[in-house]
C-alpha cells in the first residue's frame, strides 16, 4: 500500500469513530497531504497560515456539528497543526485543546509520526525507508513514490504482487491463491526464498507437503506476533518454537492485520489461530500471565482480558475497566456473535458502575423534593442509573451465554441497588417532610388542560399518546430520537398518587386538576373526577368521546402499527384528537417472564417512534406523549425486600401500597396522611414499604408505591417542522451468513448496504419463523455497537458491510427462520434470508 493511501485510511477511520480529529505534525510533514485530503462528509481546517483563524473556523464547522437540521450536523471535523503538541503542564494555554479533549489526537504518538507511518504502510520496504532516514529527513512524496525492486517475478505472476504482506496474506487466508503457487512451477521455492528474506522464515527439512509448509508458516506468523506484542518474557515452554526476529516485527504485524482485517480472509485467520491454539496449548502456557498484550493474535487473549476487566471492575479501578474496554473493542475475537454480547454485556456494566460513582458524588442533604426531581431528571442526572440498568438487564437478556461476565454483572446490580437506595432514603425523608407534589413542579393533573386542551381550541390536531409505565429515562431517550422532527420540549411531572394505572390515567383526562380523588365503590377504592367513576380505560375513553364528540377517536399502538395505511389515513383524516393508548410496558411487567420483560420493555421505543412518525406524516400538528407512572423492575427480591403487609380495612391493596384504614402499626412500613400527599379521598392511611421493601414475593417489577423511578413522569410535547417521507423505496441490502443453516441461537450475519450517496441508512432486522411468516418476530438484533440502544433499528454504513449478531429466542423450535431486514416506519421488506435450524440436529 502506498503511504498516502495508508495514511489516508488511518485518518478516515478516526473520523468515522470519533468524528473529531485534532492532527499535530511536530515534523512539518504533512502540509501538502492535508491540503489534497478529502474523506466522506470531512471538513478540514489547517492551522499552517493562522491559528487564531482556524481556531474560529473550527469553532463555528463544530458547533453546526452539534445541532440538528445545520448543514454539518454530519460532518466530521479534521484540525491540522503544524506542531508539536504542547507539553502536559502546558495544555490549558493551547488554543485547540478543548477540541483535543472532545475528539481525538493523532500525531502525537510514535507510531504516527512519518517514519513509523511508512513502516506500516510499506512494511515490505522497511530497510529502503530506514536508509533514508539515516541519510536525512526524506520528504512525504518521495516515500510515497518507493517501490520494490522486480526480484520474484513468478509471485508477481501468481498472486499479482511482490510484496511478502500481500504475498504471505494470501497463501495463509486463500486456498485459491495457495493452489496458484503450488500449481505455477517454481513459484513456491521463490515464494520461499521471499519469505526467508523479508520475515526469517525457512519450513524445517523435514516438512515437505504444501499444506504442511503453509501450516508451519502460519504457527510461525502467528506466534511471532504474539511475542513480539508480549510485555513480558516468552515462556520457557516454548522457547524452541520458531518465532522471527524483532527487526521483522512491523512485516508480521502488518500480516496479521492483513488476515485479519480483509473480509475474504478473516474466517480463515481465525480457523488457523483456533488450530495453532488447541494444538500448542496456548492456554496453558499463558495461564498465570496477568498482561498480555494488546493485538490479539489468540482467543485465550481475549478470555484473559475478560478477566482481567471482571478484577478490574472488582478492585472499583473503573479506569482500567474502561482501557481494557476501548482497547479490545476491534478485537477480531470479539466480533464473534456469541462473545460479542458477552463484551456488550461487560460495557454495560461498567457504564452503569461509572454513572453510580456520579451519582455517589452529588450531595443531596440541601435539596428539597423538587430539587430532588431536578437533580433526577436534568441531563446527566440521577435517572441515567435507571436508565443504564435498563441497557444491562437488557443487554443480559440478550446474551445465550454469560457465565463469564457474571461477577461483573452481580457486582453492578449491587451498586446500582446501593445508590438507588441512598436516593430512595433521601426522597421519602423530604416527601415526609414536605409532602407531594412538590411546589414549581409540573403536575400530572395539568397535563391535558395545558398541553392538549389549548392545542384543540386553535382547532390544530393533536396526537395524546398514553404511554402505560413509561419511566422517565425512557420518555427522555424517546425524546431524543423525535427531536429532529420539529419543537420539542421534555418536562418532568409529578405523577399523581398511588400510582396505579386507574389513578393515573385518570389524571391525564381533561379537568383532572383540582377533581380527581378516590372513593370508595363498595370495598374498593376507584377514581373518580369530580362525581364521575372512572374505573377502567372504556370510562376514560368515553369521557373524552362525550367531551370531542366526532373530533375524538382512540386505538391502541399495536393496532395502530398493525393498520393499513389507508385505515390509518381514514382515522386521521375524521379526529383531531387521536389517543393512542400504549399498555405494552405494564403488561410485558405483569404477565411475562422478567427476561422477557427486560428484552422487549426497550424495544418499545422503536414502535413509539415509528407510530409517531406516521402521526407527522398524517398532518397531526401537536403530539404530546405522557405516562400514567413510571417502574421498578430490579432482577429479583431479595431475601428482606419482602414485607408482611400491615393490618387494616384496605380499600386499595397492592405491591407497594395500602390505601384505607390501618388497625395497627407494622415495622418497616411508612404511614401518611393522603392528605399530605396531595390525594383527596375518604382513606385515612396510605401506607408504604421503606425502601423498595414489596408486600409479595414475586414482586420484581412494580410501579404503585412512592419513589423517583414510580412517581416522576416523562411528558413530551412535539410540535413537527418536517414531514418524513416514507422509507418505502426499495434499497440495495444484502444478508449474508457463511451457511445455510443456523446452530447456535446467536447468529452472526453481515449485512451490506449498497448506496449511491454517502448516508447511513437505518433498519429494523427481525427472525420470522418461515412456517408462519406473519407471526410475531421469533428473533431480533442483539444488544451490539450497530445498533440503536433506544430503538433497536441497526444503523448501515454506506457500501459497507456491517456485523450484526441477531437472536433467536431460546423457546423457537421450527424448522426454518426467514430473516428480514425491514424500513422501520413504513414496514417495507428491503431483504430477507431464509435459514434451516440447526441446533436440534
Amino acid at each position: 500500500m502506498r503511504l498516502s493511501a495508508h495514511l489516508r485510511q488511518r485518518l478516515t477511520d478516526l473520523l468515522n469513530e470519533y468524528r473529531l480529529v485534532i492532527w499535530y505534525d511536530g515534523e512539518r510533514a504533512f502540509g501538502d497531504f492535508v491540503s489534497g485530503f478529502q474523506a466522506p462528509h470531512c471538513r478540514v481546517v489547517s492551522a499552517a497560515e493562522s491559528a487564531l483563524v482556524a481556531r474560529r473556523k473550527a469553532e463555528v464547522i463544530y458547533q453546526g456539528m452539534n445541532e440538528a437540521g445545520h448543514p454539518d450536523a454530519n460532518a466530521n471535523l479534521l484540525i491540522y497543526i503544524p506542531r508539536a503538541r504542547a507539553p502536559q503542564e502546558q495544555r490549558t494555554q493551547d488554543p485547540f485543546e478543548i477540541f483535543a479533549a472532545a475528539g481525538t489526537v493523532f500525531g502525537e504518538a510514535e507510531s504516527e509520526r512519518l517514519q513509523s507511518l511508512a513502516h506500516a504502510a510499506m512494511p515490505e520496504l522497511i530497510e529502503q525507508i530506514d536508509g533514508l532516514f539515516l541519510s536525512g529527513q526524506p520528504a512525504f512524496e518521495l516515500l510515497d513514490r518507493l517501490k520494490q525492486t522486480t526480484a520474484y517475478p513468478l509471485i508477481e505472476q501468481a498472486l499479482g504482487t511482490q510484496s511478502v504482506v500481500e504475498a504471505c496474506a494470501q497463501v495463509l487466508g486463500s486456498e485459491e491463491a495457495a493452489t496458484k503457487v503450488e500449481a505455477m512451477r517454481g513459484a513456491r521455492a521463490e515464494l520461499l526464498r521471499l519469505l526467508e528474506a523479508e520475515i526469517g522464515f525457512s519450513p524445517p527439512a523435514k516438512v515437505k507437503t504444501w499444506r504442511a509448509v503453509r501450516d508451519r508458516l502460519g504457527e510461525y506468523v502467528l506466534l511471532s506476533e504474539l511475542a513480539f506484542d508480549l510485555p513480558g518474557p516468552w515462556p520457557d515452554s516454548l522457547v524452541n518454537v520458531a518465532r522471527a526476529d524483532l527487526p521483522r516485527r512491523e512485516r508480521v504485524y502488518a500480516i496479521c492485520d492483513r488476515l485479519r482485517r480483509a473480509d475474504d480472509m478473516r474466517e480463515t485467520y481465525i480457523q488457523l489461530a483456533q488450530r495453532i491454539e488447541r494444538d500448542l496449548k496456548l492456554r496453558d502456557h499463558f495461564r498465570d500471565y496477568q498482561r498480555l498484550g494488546v493485538r490479539d493474535t489468540f482467543a485465550f487473549e481475549e478470555r484473559q482480558y475478560l478477566t482481567a476487566l471482571a478484577a478490574a471492575v472488582q478492585a472499583n479501578d473503573l479506569s482500567e475497566a474502561r482501557a481494557i474496554l476501548d482497547g479490545r473493542r476491534k478485537s477480531v475475537w470479539r466480533r464473534q456473535p456469541e462473545r460479542a454480547q458477552i463484551w456488550q454485556v461487560a460495557e454495560r456494566c461498567v457504564d452503569l458502575l461509572e454513572t453510580a460513582e456520579r451519582v455517589q458524588r452529588v450531595k443531596t442533604a440541601p435539596l428539597r423534593v423538587s430539587g430532588l426531581i431536578e437533580v433526577y431528571t436534568r441531563a446527566e442526572g440521577w435517572s441515567d442509573l435507571d436508565r443504564h440498568q435498563r441497557l444491562m438487564e437488557q443487554s443480559w437478556a440478550d446474551c445465550a451465554e454469560g457465565d463469564e461476565v457474571l461477577p461483573i454483572l452481580e457486582l453492578a446490580r449491587r451498586r446500582y441497588r446501593e445508590s438507588s437506595l441512598r436516593l430512595q432514603a433521601r426522597f421519602l425523608k423530604q416527601v415526609g417532610a414536605e409532602g407531594w407534589p412538590p411546589e414549581g413542579v409540573l403536575r400530572q393533573t395539568q397535563v391535558f388542560d395545558r398541553f392538549v386542551a389549548p392545542a384543540l381550541e386553535r382547532r390544530a390536531k393533536v396526537a395524546y399518546v398514553l404511554a402505560d409505565s413509561l419511566r422517565f429515562e425512557m420518555g427522555r431517550a424517546l425524546a431524543d430520537e423525535l427531536a429532529a422532527l420539529g419543537e420539542l420540549t421534555l418536562q418532568a411531572a409529578a405523577a399523581a398518587l398511588p400510582t396505579i394505572t386507574a389513578n393515573g390515567m385518570a389524571a391525564l383526562l381533561p379537568g383532572a386538576d383540582g377533581t380527581l380523588n378516590l372513593r370508595t365503590v363498595g370495598e374498593q377504592l376507584i377514581p373518580h373526577l369530580g362525581d364521575r367513576p372512572l374505573e377502567d380505560s372504556d370510562a376514560r375513553m368515553a369521557l373524552l368521546a362525550e367531551k370531542y364528540g366526532d373530533r375524538f377517536a382512540h386505538i391502541p399502538l399495536s393496532d395502530w402499527l398493525d393498520a393499513t395505511d389507508k385505515k390509518r389515513k381514514a382515522l386521521a383524516d375524521r379526529a383531531d384528537l387521536l389517543v393512542v393508548r400504549v399498555p405494552d410496558i405494564d403488561e410485558l411487567g405483569e404477565h411475562v417472564s422478567l427476561r422477557q420483560a427486560r428484552k422487549h420493555m426497550s424495544s418499545l421505543l422503536g414502535e413509539l417512534k415509528s407510530a409517531v412518525m406516521q402521526l407527522v406524516r398524517l398532518g397531526y400538528g401537536v403530539i404530546v406523549i405522557a405516562a400514567d407512572h413510571g417502574h421498578v423492575l430490579l432482577p429479583e427480591v431479595l431475601p428482606g425486600d419482602t414485607i408482611s403487609a400491615p393490618d387494616g380495612r384496605w380499600g386499595l391493596s397492592k405491591r407497594r401500597v395500602r390505601l384505607g384504614a390501618q388497625l395497627k402499626e407494622k415495622v418497616g412500613a411508612l404511614v401518611f396522611n393522603p392528605a399530605h400527599l396531595g390525594i383527596h379521598t375518604d382513606a385515612t392511611d396510605y401506607v408504604v414499604p421503606s425502601g423498595f421493601g414489596v408486600y409479595a414475593s414475586d414482586a420484581a417489577y412494580f410501579h404503585e408505591g412512592l419513589s423517583l423511578p414510580e412517581c416522576v413522569i416523562p411528558v413530551v410535547e412535539l410540535r413537527p417542522k418536517v414531514r418524513p417521507e416514507a422509507s418505502g423505496k426499495q434499497q440495495q441490502i444484502e444478508l449474508r451468513y457463511p451457511r445455510d443453516k443456523f446452530t447456535s441461537q446467536v447468529i452472526g450475519l453481515k449485512v451490506h448496504y449498497a448506496a449511491l450517496f454517502d448516508e447511513p441508512l437505518r433498519i429494523r432486522l427481525e427472525a420470522y419463523d418461515a412456517a408462519n411468516p406473519k407471526g410475531a418476530p421469533v428473533g431480533e438484533a442483539a444488544d451490539c455497537a450497530a445498533r440503536d440502544e433506544n430503538t433497536h433499528e441497526v444503523t448501515l454504513q454506506p457500501n459497507a458491510e456491517t456485523d450484526v449478531p441477531l437472536l433467536i429466542d431460546r423457546d423457537f423450535t421450527g424448522a426454518a427462520v426467514e430473516i428480514r431486514a425491514i424500513a422501520p416506519d413504513s414496514g417495507v421488506i428491503w431483504a430477507r434470508l431464509k435459514l434451516k435450524n440447526g441446533i436440534l440436529d
